[in-house]
């Protein structure tokens, strides 16, 4: 950590309710990039809009091999 905030890259599976407000709550607390990883593309592609996450995609080997930190 630096300065109280995580320099990793996080990949979250799921952006419904509970992934989607991990996301926006490490948003403020990282300096480091977020992933999301989701069934749905239009969810995706709503949270890269809204800016709760930097990219997202459906193919998991594409987000995990970015990633030092997951959660499920």
């Amino acid at each position: 950590m630096e300065d109280g905030n995580f320099i990793s890259n996080i990949a979250i599976v799921g952006l419904g309710l509970i992934g989607g407000s991990y996301a926006m709550a490490l948003r403020q607390k990282t300096s480091g990039k977020i992933f999301g990883i989701d069934i749905d593309e239009r969810v995706l592609e709503k949270a890269v809009c809204c800016g709760v996450i930097d990219q997202g995609s459906t193919d998991v080997h594409e987000i995990l091999s970015k990633s030092e930190i997951v959660i499920l």
